[in-house]
């Protein structure tokens, strides 16, 4: 419950204007998932919504964060105890137990960003819910219910794009449950309105979605499938299927999802492998279809568990091999065909198998609490993964980054040399050493750092903003001006650079440009403070009062508690 920020946490929550400073509500809809210039695939609203929810009410305290992710795997057990009822009630409530303590879930629910998978989980089995039971409604209440599905459909999109599953969902049931007098198409008309619902709240998020994505970017990590030729692509997406069997039949040892795609990762993992997993799917697939010509129950939950995979099965292309937090939804339907085994088993070997059930639980019980206790701790959780994945640079410059933060800069540098040493080529992991150089009273040795990094990357921005910044502190006040408006020009979405050339030009007295420089600031940033108190600190020496009034205004919107409101308050005349 009292997790810290972890990972993608940090760009997501902490550096994130849209969830701190929200300009508008459209703005939530209208915006990436990741902030910043990384190019993204992901459009997520609803979970950026979330987070700026949290943040209203708990800031920097991650226990609200958590709060928020247990009361939604509530629901979803709640949700999903309802939805397996309808089907086999005898087994509902073992199969609810095991959903809720399976150990691979862990990630999703215990680490804030796994919040994307609680969510539109949530909605794909409201939708699925009331989908089975408006069947039994009529006249204005079936309206309502159409309304509220179509409406639960388009949130769990905005959350994840998993929420799309939800469409094939809906028409497999009717297709499994349909009469025999009646064909599908017969079906479809019954349902014509509802699957018009549906569809027109898929185009409302493509439409948004498009807008949101649209503009240029630099790219972010190759997806994983990428790596493969043609012809293999097929045998990996086998492999990992029956590894997503694996964690939910077997799930030990739990693992980042880097350790997964280095695991895979065409270097290290034969191809005879592949031949051997694709074999065994070839095997399994007629049996599933015969089963579900037949009716059998678990050919339809593996039909369900193999959809609920696509989204993830590197059809679409991912950056991750594969993510335990990814079986989210998955585990449902393992969870469904898991219980209705044992109550089949249950009729001959009662006495035994209710023993071995218990033992089942209380060992998920326990595995799911040692997995989140890694997730307590940023420390431990980092540490796990670089023991796990030793070889891979990103989980050492996290881990240095956390010990930064909290100013153990031996600890910090080590780490970013370890990452540098995987990877010499890493102006990341450089940039850091460098501020970590810098903190710890080495500014010449940070600059030879930055400059090195700029060597190596001329366009990261960030390299020629951190060299900006210390040679502003050091006095090299006209290098630092053509660092920052390098970094300005590669970066030009980013407030901070033009911030910090307008403290420069304050200092030497060119108001005009530092004037400007606050301007463009503050039209990309409303909500940066610093840049409106400077701003609001020259109107009142140039007896501006009309602009500073203004900027005050905005300042005491954004921070009414800050304690320098009131000395500037006296400086402007009424």
């Amino acid at each position: 419950m009292k997790g810290d920020f972890l990972a993608d946490e940090y760009i997501l929550i902490l550096k994130n204007p849209l969830v701190q400073h929200p300009s508008s509500f459209s703005d939530f809809f209208l915006q990436k998932f990741w902030p910043g210039k990384v190019q993204d695939i992901y459009y997520r609203p609803l979970v950026i919504l979330s987070y700026a929810f949290n943040w209203n009410l708990n800031k920097t305290a991650p226990l609200g964060y958590h709060l928020f992710n247990i009361i939604i795997h509530l629901a979803n057990i709640l949700l999903f105890y309802l939805l397996f009822r309808k089907w086999l009630p005898d087994q509902a409530l073992l199969a609810s137990a095991i959903f809720a303590l399976h150990p691979v879930l862990t990630e999703a629910v215990a680490k804030i960003s796994g919040r994307t998978d609680l969510l539109a989980t949530f909605f794909i089995f409201l939708s699925w819910y009331l989908w089975i039971i408006v069947k039994d409604k009529a006249g204005f209440e079936k309206i309502v219910i159409y309304l509220t599905i179509a409406i639960s459909f388009l949130l769990g999109l905005f959350s994840k794009e998993t929420g799309t599953l939800f469409l094939f969902l809906a028409f497999l049931g009717d297709w499994y449950n349909k009469p025999v007098s009646e064909t599908m198409l017969q079906i479809l008309r019954k349902r014509i309105y509802a699957y018009a619902l549906l569809l027109a709240s898929l185009f409302v998020y493509l439409w948004l979605r498009q807008i949101a994505l649209a503009g240029a970017s630099v790219p972010n990590q190759s997806a994983f499938i990428s790596a493969f030729p043609l012809w293999q692509k097929p045998m990996v997406i086998c492999r990992i299927w029956l590894e997503y069997l694996r964690l939910l039949v077997f799930p030990y040892p739990l693992a980042p999802d880097y350790f997964y795609t280095l695991k895979f990762s065409p270097e290290r993992y034969p191809v005879f492998l592949y031949a051997i997993a694709t074999s065994l799917c070839v095997i399994a697939i007629p049996f599933i279809i015969l089963g579900l010509m037949r009716k059998n129950v678990y050919a339809r939950l593996a039909i369900l568990w193999l959809v609920s995979l696509i989204p993830v099965s590197h059809i679409f292309p991912i950056p991750p091999a594969l993510a335990e937090r990814f079986l989210y939804l998955p585990s449902a339907f393992y969870a469904m065909a898991f219980a209705t085994l044992i109550a089949s088993l249950a009729k001959k070997y009662l006495k035994s198998l209710a023993l071995s059930i218990s033992a089942l639980m209380t060992l998920f019980f326990i595995m799911t609490l040692k997995s989140a206790a890694l997730y307590n701790n940023w420390e431990l959780n980092y540490r796990d993964f670089v023991r796990k994945v030793p070889d891979e640079k990103i989980f050492h410059n996290l881990l240095g980054l956390n010990y930064l933060e909290k100013k153990f800069y031996d600890n910090a540098k080590i780490q970013f040399l370890w990452a540098l040493r995987l990877d010499p080529h890493y102006p990341e992991s450089m940039v850091n050493l460098a501020l970590t150089e810098y903190l710890a009273g080495n500014p010449n040795s940070a600059i030879e750092l930055l400059n090195k990094a700029i060597k190596q990357d001329p366009d990261y921005a960030d390299a020629h903003f951190n060299l900006g910044k210390i040679l502003a502190n050091t006095g090299q006040l006209d290098q630092a001006r053509k660092e920052l408006e390098t970094a300005s020009r590669l970066d030009p979405q980013n407030p901070h650079p033009l911030f910090a050339l307008a403290v420069i030009a304050e200092k030497q007295n060119e108001i005009f440009l530092a004037k400007n420089c606050l301007d463009n600031a503050l039209r990309i940033a409303s909500w940066h403070i610093p840049a409106l108190k400077l701003r609001l600190k020259i109107a009142i020496r140039e007896k501006d009062y009309a602009t500073a009034r203004e900027l005050l205004q905005r300042w005491q919107t954004l921070a009414p508690d800050d304690p320098e409101l009131k000395k500037i308050q006296t400086s402007i005349n009424p």
